[in-house]
């Protein structure tokens, strides 16, 4: 481990005693094991801050990502990222048109015509804190400074429609679009064109947790067992449960639909008195269904037998479940691909009988396998090459099951193959991989770029094979044919 568990917060912090590994490495290298080192300390005391500081962590999460959707309108026209044959270029080009399609009416329009010109103060007046509040991790951990960083953060805001929180929060600084921002789709652009490719498919399929069950078990795709169901306030049991019987197992209750910054509750069996236990509550079968019922008055909840770590994932967490997300895109020939993925590491035992702290996140590439530096929920919690709690080696170490990872989610895919891209949720057990979920509108992979990888490509292919059906049926006057206007009129020679 790069520091050992202490006991006393700030007991081990530099300037009291504990100093920062010694090595005789080169200034950068030091650097960045300083930079490490810190954020260790860091991870440490968010852990011992407890559940408010976890709340609080997670407030301030949710705001950045909610301000991040302040991004610029669209990429402005004069924008390198708008002229080019690149296919990234071309993705530019087409989001724009359907961001514009979408603002059809008058006041549409004119909101934003006002965000476009509010954007240069908005860039500036976002820029200045969230520059000063990373720079120096950037520094060492990337070497290169403050000046560098505000001409990079300008250069994106003004010319590529990138928010200065996102530049953080997805690693531009690390990735090739340092060098070329017009290979960078900022995270609007992307939902766009995944909405626009997925026109026309069974996605509901897989958006709906029941559904996706139900499909993966006939295709025989392993996926957790549900227990019960639950929507605003009424309780269906599954299989062969019922109100005073219930698996003696370990249970986890989850919202139905995942939002950032959800939990959900694990509620380990307990045989000696025959009850469930999470939190310090101890509840029987009538009684933990009726607690969960009540959560379910605000939203749909699943009961699902509990999923546990395999031994290779385990060494990467304190007690909670480890996940890949994979992002998977389908061929002409029905074949998929695999487009990103990364591995997470939760920051505390699911079942809340330990501290909680920052999770983590690994790039793993497609290629190799390998895991990437670990980051937390944003950049100035560092970057991890060990992880911080157990000491178990990330960057480079081969990515745990990945094979079997890799496996399923094509197979999942083949089954959907009527779904363009689908980002899929993966846990790995003792009896091997399982899908814990998938969605159409899989989000962001912060450590590669979707131009370095087959998605542009499919991406296009999809966009122009909408184009062509909805040419075919003579629907330009529809709203579906409306968006495929757009495109056109985007000069888009698909």
């Amino acid at each position: 481990m790069l520091l050992e568990k202490h006991g006393r917060k700030g007991a081990d912090r530099p300037g009291s005693g504990a100093s920062a590994p010694v090595s005789r490495c080169s200034p950068a290298a030091d650097a960045a094991r300083r930079a490490e080192f810190e954020a260790t300390l860091r991870w440490l005391e968010s852990r011992e801050g407890g559940v408010i500081a976890a709340a609080s962590r997670r407030t301030r999460s949710a705001l950045a990502r909610r301000f991040d959707r302040l991004n610029a309108p669209m990429v402005y026209p004069w924008s390198p990222s708008m002229n080019g044959a690149h296919p990234a270029h071309r993705l530019h080009r087409t989001a724009a048109a359907l961001l514009r399609g979408r603002a059809l009416t008058g006041p549409g329009r004119l909101w934003l015509y006002t965000k476009a010109v509010a954007w240069p103060v908005l860039a500036v007046a976002a820029a200045v804190p969230v520059v000063w509040r990373c720079w120096r991790h950037v520094r060492d951990r990337h070497g290169f400074g403050l000046r560098e960083q505000w001409r990079d953060v300008m250069e994106g805001a003004f010319f590529h429609g990138i928010f200065p929180t996102e530049y953080y929060y997805r690693r531009v600084y690390a990735t090739a679009a340092r060098e070329d921002k017009s290979l960078y789709l900022n995270e609007r652009e992307m939902i766009a064109l995944l909405s626009a490719a997925d026109r026309g498919s069974g996605s509901q399929r897989l958006d709906d947790p029941d559904s996706l069950y139900v499909e993966c078990r006939k295709a025989g795709i392993p996926v957790p067992r549900n227990v019960a169901s639950f929507s605003r306030g009424s309780t269906e049991l599954l299989g062969d449960c019922d109100r005073t019987v219930l698996p003696e197992k370990d249970l986890f209750a989850r919202p139905k639909v995942w939002t950032p910054g959800d939990d959900g509750d694990y509620w380990r069996w307990v045989p000696k008195t025959r009850v469930w236990s999470f939190n310090g509550v101890s509840l029987a079968a009538p009684a933990l269904l009726k607690r969960i019922g009540g959560k379910s008055l605000a939203r749909p909840y699943l009961l699902q037998e509990a999923v546990v770590n395999h031994p290779e994932l385990a060494r990467f967490s304190e007690g909670g479940l480890c996940t890949y997300k994979v992002a998977t895109g389908i061929d002409k020939h029905g074949e998929p691909h695999l487009l990103f993925a990364d591995f997470r590491a939760p920051g505390a035992d699911v079942s809340g009988e330990t501290p909680v702290a920052v999770d983590l996140t690994a790039g793993v590439g497609i290629v190799d396998g390998r895991l990437r530096p670990a980051v937390g929920e944003f950049v100035a919690d560092g970057e991890f090459d060990h992880h911080p709690g157990t000491g178990a080696t990330i960057t480079g170490a081969a990515a745990p099951c990945w094979r079997e990872v890799a496996e399923l989610v094509r197979k999942a895919h083949r089954h959907f193959s009527d779904v363009p891209f689908v980002g899929w949720e993966i846990s790995v057990c003792a009896s091997g991989a399982i899908v814990l979920g998938a969605s159409t509108n899989w989000g962001f992979f912060p450590h590669v770029l979707p131009a370095e990888t087959k998605f542009a490509g499919l991406c296009l292919r999809h966009l122009m094979r909408n184009q062509c059906e909805a040419t075919a049926m003579g629907s330009a006057s529809s709203r579906s044919g409306g968006i495929e206007s757009t495109i056109a009129r985007a000069g888009e020679a698909f």
